[in-house]
């Protein structure tokens, strides 16, 4: 710079010239990195100087002393918002009913009932109605170079100890722990560690694998995938036919059903599993409900008695009129209550219904007052069936599920979809990217893990 300025008399306008639509990547700002530990930096693009004529169009521009003038020179004006309507809300916004529904019974062994409270409860005194039985497993601890150990010795029986009496306290039955392992890396590609992996795994029903930090091993060890689509972005899912019927012999094996399920969610693969007596009756009977987070639509309450402690409207509010579709079948649900920030309500639209309409079609059930009103319940409680917390969550958990299998499935190909270092754009989605072929026979499952739902 300094030269530039020596050869151009240090001229601003000359330097908005050279400077302009000039790309950049910054090195001030704090190190972001991908999942395999790589530091990414984005390249960003130079508009130019400040200049005096900047926001002139805007309701409140912004003030600029001079051309080129510096961070200090620049005033630009700030909207706080006024008192119970935050500034991200454009406008005025608009006032709409909503109703909180009741909060949802939650019952352990022995019918025993939790305390349900802001879409939250414990399970203190609590068992699982099923709880299960963990006869063989030990652990995995892995050390690195230039890193500490995230357990000693006693520390590592002490909170192995602990783990023990959490699940002694849920119901889970828990036989100790066979003599655990200790591994030493060179790196994180050691292929040490697939040796060790075989013959730690051996004997166990669980491998409890303890990590030295956040590091990119965690995606090598959780290496697990249950298909790969074939073409990026593709929209349809390929081997989606046999995917649902082995899920349908699942309920009849493992859920020791002696029949099939009269109501399920997608049609064209299931049928198949039907004989043609039921097919005669018309069943399966299908609903379809999409649920979609990623919309702008966001809600107050207007007094505080309505709203939680983050200033959010309560767990279990539900809107489905006014803002929503005249002509088709849609409401928001916040069933969740947001650990900070605004709520992101979930929108669900309904694209087929043969379950609640026919059920529901000459009574309801007590307390409610239409169909609707039956589903938009049944969504809220679903809610609260998520299995890795005692709190209500912001999707119904089939749809949060399903998020989490895809998030996993990105983990396992970590090295097609993440992004490289020296790259600026992002990868993208498919089977076949550049010149990375993902083929099944890279991403089959363990035999363990078939038929389980181990991504939780």
């Amino acid at each position: 710079m300094h030269k530039y300025y020596a050869d151009h008399q240090r001229s601003k306008y000359k330097l908005n010239y050279f400077l302009k639509k000039l790309k950049v990547k910054p090195t001030h700002l704090p190190e972001r990195r991908n999942k395999k530990g790589e530091i990414v930096r984005k390249t960003k693009t130079i508009f130019g100087l400040a200049n005096t004529n900047d926001g002139h169009n805007l309701q409140h521009p912004s003030r600029v002393r001079e051309f080129g003038a510096g961070p200090k020179d620049v005033e630009f004006w700030l909207d706080g918002g006024a008192e119970g309507q935050p500034a991200s809300i454009p406008g005025a916004g608009s006032q709409e009913g909503g109703r909180v529904l009741n909060e949802p019974k939650i019952f352990y062994k022995d019918k025993r009932s939790a305390s349900v409270r802001s879409g939250s409860w414990n399970m203190v005194n609590a068992n699982f109605n099923t709880a299960g039985t963990l006869k063989n497993w030990s652990t995995l601890l892995l050390s690195m170079p230039g890193r500490r150990d995230a357990f000693d010795q006693a520390g590592l029986i002490a909170m192995l100890n602990k783990f023990r009496d959490a699940l002694h306290k849920t119901g889970v039955v828990t036989n100790p722990p066979a003599p655990g392992r200790r591994l030493v890396l060179r790196d994180q590609d050691d292929p040490e560690l697939d040796e060790c992996f075989k013959l730690a795994a051996k004997p166990s029903d669980l491998l409890f694998i303890i990590l030295p930090d956040t590091t990119p091993l965690y995606n090598r060890i959780k290496y697990y995938v249950l298909r790969v689509q074939a073409g990026a972005r593709q929209e349809m899912v390929t081997d989606l036919s046999d995917m649902l019927k082995s899920r349908l012999q699942l309920w009849k094996t493992k859920g020791n059903h002696q029949s099939l399920p009269q109501n399920i969610l997608l049609r064209k693969a299931c049928t198949e599993m039907y004989p043609a007596s039921d097919q005669k009756r018309g069943l399966p009977h299908f609903t379809i409900v999409i649920v979609g987070k990623r919309h702008h639509t966001r809600f107050y309450p207007t007094q505080e008695a309505n709203a939680d402690r983050t200033g959010n409207p309560k767990p279990g509010t539900i809107v489905d009129r006014v803002i929503t579709e005249a002509r088709n079948w849609d409401y928001f649900l916040q069933a969740h209550a947001a650990l900070q920030g605004t709520a992101r309500p979930g929108h669900y639209v309904v694209v087929l219904d043969e379950i609640f309409r026919a059920r529901h079609a000459e009574t309801l059930p007590p307390g409610f007052d239409n169909i609707a009103d039956v589903l938009e319940d049944f969504t809220r409680s679903l809610c609260y069936v998520y299995g890795r917390t005692t709190k209500a969550v912001s999707l119904c958990t089939p749809a949060y599920y399903a998020d989490i299998v895809c998030e996993r499935a990105r983990c396992y190909l970590s090295d097609v979809f993440d992004t490289p270092t020296q790259s600026v754009e992002p990868s993208l989605a498919g089977s076949h990217i550049g010149d990375v072929q993902i083929e099944n026979k890279d991403v089959r499952i363990h035999d363990k893990l078939k038929n389980t739902m181990s991504y939780i």
